[in-house]
Formats: structure tokens, sequence, C-alpha cells
């Protein structure tokens, strides 16, 4: 039988969790178990970290990969118009890392707005002043004009019409620092949140944390989850099997 779900609501999941945790190992989980069971569909991955050559290479799935250099952000803007565009039902879309977006709009914006590279900002920044954020701009206009900006690609991701699976790494929650209720709700008793624009989990309806276990493999923890078991430290085989069908209901 082919990988399948019979739900019609598709998944948006956004998968955190520190280096080795086995993130983007779960994106080829999915190609593999679609190939392996002769399943409709395909991964268009929007690449942020230079990494799907190497996790591709050599790989029976590797055809089932539709795979987009970002690298500025245009790049971003230009790889998710397309994949939406040519993104069927059946489809996944990736992207690993996801985090990588918020950093590099606003790159974008200094680049455009005061016509320097982000270090050159931010060392003159530091130089003249160094208080406050230097982004704020009056009366926080400038982080108004870069979340319109982000939100062209976020967007996006969420209206692909497949299913989301995307990767982030992870930044301490500090209880006595944060100042965001919502995040210490959120997060706060997990220690960690998603590394990037802090309303990004807004995007998804499910969030896993990704733990490794040393030689033994690794764990998923559920933050949030939409009227699904959640997990606790659960051992995982390979996220197709240990979430998609164990947790999500599809069918092999």
């Amino acid at each position: 039988m082919a990988l399948r779900t019979e739900a019609n609501a598709r998944e948006r999941i956004l998968m955190i969790g520190s280096w080795g945790t086995g993130k983007s190992e779960a994106w080829c989980s999915i190609a593999k178990w679609l190939d392996q069971t002769k399943a409709e569909g395909q991964l268009y991955v929007l690449d942020t970290d230079n990494a799907v050559d190497r996790l591709i290479e050599g790989q029976p799935w590797a055809d089932r990969i539709i795979p987009f250099d970002l690298f500025e952000w245009d790049d971003y803007i230009k790889a998710i118009t397309e994949a939406r565009s040519k993104g069927k039902r059946d489809d996944w879309l990736v992207v690993d890392m996801v985090d990588k977006a918020w950093e590099e709009v606003q790159n974008f914006y200094i680049q455009e707005a005061f016509g320097k590279d982000a270090a050159s900002f931010f060392l003159q920044w530091k130089t003249d002043n160094g208080k406050g954020s230097p982004l704020a701009g009056e009366y926080g206009a400038n982080w108004q004009v870069i979340n319109k900006l982000y939100s062209s690609f976020i967007g996006k991701v969420a209206r692909f019409p497949g299913h989301v699976l995307a990767c982030a790494p992870v930044d301490q929650v500090n209880r006595e620092q944060e100042k965001s209720k919502e995040i210490l709700d959120t997060y706060g008793r997990f220690g960690v949140k998603p590394r990037g624009q802090k309303a990004l989990g807004h995007q998804f309806h499910t969030i896993l944390l990704a733990l490794s276990k040393g030689k033994s493999g690794y764990a998923y923890t559920t933050i949030k989850d939409r009227k699904r078991t959640e997990l606790s430290n659960e051992d995982v085989v390979d996220f197709v099997t240990s979430y998609l069908v164990k947790v999500a209901g599809w069918k092999l």
C-alpha cells in the first residue's frame, strides 16, 4: 500500500531541535517511504543550509526531491512562489532551515534601506550609540516593514497546497528575562523555543521537539498538536512510522 493520509487537512509541521537531532532526516524519511510504497508526491525542498545534495546523494529516492538553493532574499521569494505554483495536494514543501528567512529578510532590508551590509550597519550602530534596537526606527517603523516583507514569504509557506514540514534550531528560554507571556506559556516548560521570527509557531498545527539520545537514536516530544496524542521523549524509528503513521493516522 502507498503512504497516504485519508484526512482532508494537510500537514503543517514545525520540527525544532539542536544540531544532530534528526530534523533533516525527517523529510528524508518521507521521500524514502513515498518512493518505497510508490505513492504520489514530491518534496520541494527549500535549502538554506546547502545540505540537500549531501543528504540525497546516492539515495534511490533522490528523484523525489526538487531542491532550491536559497542564499539571498530574492531566492526565498522566487523559490516559494515556484513551489506554491507547481505543488499539488500530495506534495510536501520542506524548509530546512526556516529560521534563516528571518535573518535574511533583515539583511535585505538593511541593504535596501541603508545601503550597507548587515555587518557594517551593526558595527556603525555600536560605534555611534549601541543603545536600544538598531532596527527599531521611529515608532518601530523599520520592524513594520521587515515583518511585511517576511510575511510575503512565510504566508506563502502556510498556503502551500500540499503538506509542509519546516525545520529550525532552538534558542534557550530564559524565564527571568523572557518578556513574552505567550513564549513562556508555549515553550517555557520545555526550556527552548524555535529560533527565528517570534510568531513562527503560529504558522503550524504541529510543533515537535527533536532530541538526541546519543548512540540509541532520537526522540520526539510534542510542544503543540491539534487533536492528536502527545509524545513525551518518544523513541523514533523514523519520522514516517513514528509520527505520521503512529500519531497522525497516516497509512502505509
